[in-house]
């Protein structure tokens, strides 16, 4: 079921409950563990990283927020450019 929606839910709180704790670990957890543990070489492969953390592509700017180093984040900049552009043309 989708989340925040009523559509086929008989307990539709408590689905929301649980993504709302889900996504406030993913944010606030998982993905600064993340951020901190990539290096310039890890960040070539960020896409696949991302996904083997559990980490959905649509975060990449919380990761590119979180990361301290400038490489990681210019990486993460143009992975966001590129996916922005790929959906353009």
């Amino acid at each position: 079921p989708d989340g925040y929606t009523r559509f086929g839910m008989q307990k539709w709180k408590l689905h929301n409950a649980k993504l709302k704790v889900a996504t406030e670990t993913l944010i606030y957890k998982r993905i600064p563990e993340f951020a901190n543990q990539l290096s310039t070489h890890d960040a070539k492969s960020l896409a696949s990283l991302m996904h083997s953390w559990g980490i959905n592509m649509r975060f990449l700017g919380h990761v590119r927020h979180q990361c301290e180093d400038p490489a990681c984040k210019k990486e993460a900049l143009m992975e966001m450019i590129a996916r922005t552009l790929q959906k353009m043309l």
